[in-house]
């Protein structure tokens, strides 16, 4: 039961031959012409783009002389456009100095909350830090560890810093 593989159509298989021989012949030109070309490429298109865009500037220059109303259509939609962003801008600001407000008055709350709970002796509230004492839960003051702060430093490398 051996099954028989497909052979490569004949039309691939030329061309794949005809692709191989002709980078077998003129590789290294096609390589150079590739370079060269990249190189004017990078040279030149800059240039072109510059030139483009001094052209577009002409033609539009050319295009508010012959009708100067297009100026003032588009410093207008320049001055709408303006106002419609700093319209929103200001939306914004006047949301974000709500939201604080009411940040300081829940803080304020807060506070006043505590000092009234402080005033007749009951228990301070609590605000979700169950630990007490502010540290954390896992440290243990025997298990040594922490920061690199502390621990082993050896000594330094040179003889003594006295002098003689």
């Amino acid at each position: 039961m051996d099954a028989k593989l497909n052979p490569t159509p004949e039309p691939v298989q030329s061309f794949f031959d005809q692709a191989i021989g002709l980078l077998s012949a003129y590789g290294w030109t096609i390589l150079f012409v590739v370079v060269v070309a990249n190189l004017l490429w990078s040279h030149f298109y800059p240039k072109y783009r510059r030139w483009r865009e001094r052209q577009e500037d002409q033609r539009q220059e050319a295009e508010y002389k012959r009708d100067p109303s297009l100026i003032i259509a588009r410093d207008e939609a320049m001055s709408r456009a303006r106002q419609r962003l700093q319209e929103e801008h200001d939306r914004l600001a006047q949301e974000f100095l709500a939201k604080e407000k009411e940040k300081e008055e829940k803080k304020r709350q807060e506070k006043l909350a505590l000092m009234e709970s402080l005033a007749y002796g009951k228990p301070k509230p609590s605000s979700g830090n169950t630990t007490g004492g502010g540290l954390r839960q896992e440290y243990n003051p025997l298990m040594g560890g922490g920061g690199g702060f502390c621990g082993y430093r050896p000594s330094r490398r040179g003889g003594s810093s006295g002098g003689g």
